[in-house]
This record gives structure tokens, sequence and C-alpha cells, in this order.
């Protein structure tokens, strides 16, 4: 799936290279991320609002929210029990998506994030930022654990490697660092 200035989300048939389907119309969308189980399909607008869609049917479910400013980066946690956003407004919202409780807010970052990740066990969220660091959080207590600055600027992408024991941040020009 691709979020789309357009408006909508374009889902793709990878083995035939084409799209099949598109979503929702409206505010331009910066990120698009499935569930785990590929039942549900998120998107965040520069509205900052969160869409979400129920991918057998395409239809589109309740929204639960959103940030103060866009949304840049979408993030499930392995179980899909979590989702994490990060946006402009500088911080990390983790939701419940079985759930209309209000998130949980991460502050730290003094400008925009860019960009979240879990760990492959679900207990570790990263987030990345402008202001050039990577922050570890505990999901349990939502406590930041350790702030990471991988002297790259702007830190845009963050991957954990399977076992968990890397991260690759991305940072301007192609930029590549293991923390």
């Amino acid at each position: 799936a691709t979020a789309c200035e357009d408006g909508s989300v374009r889902l793709w048939d990878l083995a035939a290279g084409r799209e099949f389907a598109r979503l929702g119309q409206g505010m331009p969308l910066l990120a698009a991320c499935f569930s785990p189980d590929g039942a549900t399909l998120v998107a965040a607008g520069v509205d900052g609002h969160l869409h979400r869609w129920d991918t057998a049917t395409r239809a589109e479910l309740s929204s639960p929210g959103g940030h103060d400013a866009a949304g840049r980066s979408i993030a499930f946690s392995p179980d899909g029990a979590t989702l994490a956003t990060a946006s402009n407004d500088r911080t990390v919202r983790l939701w419940n998506p079985a759930s209309t409780n209000p998130p949980r807010t991460l502050l730290g970052h003094d400008t925009e994030v860019t960009d979240v990740a879990f760990d492959p066990s679900g207990r570790t969220l990263a987030s990345a930022g402008r202001d050039g660091t990577v922050r570890l959080w505990h999901l349990d207590t939502a406590q930041e654990l350790v702030v990471l600055e991988p002297g790259l600027g702007t830190v845009h992408a963050l991957a954990f490697d399977a076992p968990g024991h890397a991260l690759a941040c991305g940072g301007g020009e192609g930029a590549v660092q293991l923390v």
C-alpha cells in the first residue's frame, strides 16, 4: 500500500506490478501501514488524522483520532496490540487499535518525529527525529530508555534487524548508521 498526496491509499498487486484498488479521498496522506494480520490498513494525513480501513471489505472504519500536526510514520507492534504514530507535532502516540481510549503520548523530541519502529519483541519502540536523535522507549512504562545521536543530522528512517540486536538509522544523503 502507498499513501498518496491525492488523499488515497493505493493497493498494489506485487506479482503483476499494478494497482488494484484505491481507498479514501481527501487530505494528502504521508504514511500507510498494514496490521500484522493484514486485516486493517491505517494511514496518516497531513491534517494529523488517522484513517482506518477493513482490508477484506475495503470499508473505512472509525478513526481513533490523530495528532495536532501532520502524521509522518505509522507502525504496528508485532502482535498488533499497539499502533505507534509519529508526527510533526513532536510527539509519538501509542494507540490500542481495539479500543477507543485516548492514546499514550511520548514526549522527548525537540522537533518533528520522522519515523517509528518496533523491535521484534514488541517491548521497545524506536523514534527518530529532525533533531538528529533516536530515542528508545519501553512500551510497558512509556518511559524513555536512551537517547542516541547517530551523527546523521535528521534521521529519516529506522529498522531493527530480525533478532533485535541492531537498529539501522537512515539519514540525509543516503547515509545509514547501525546502532
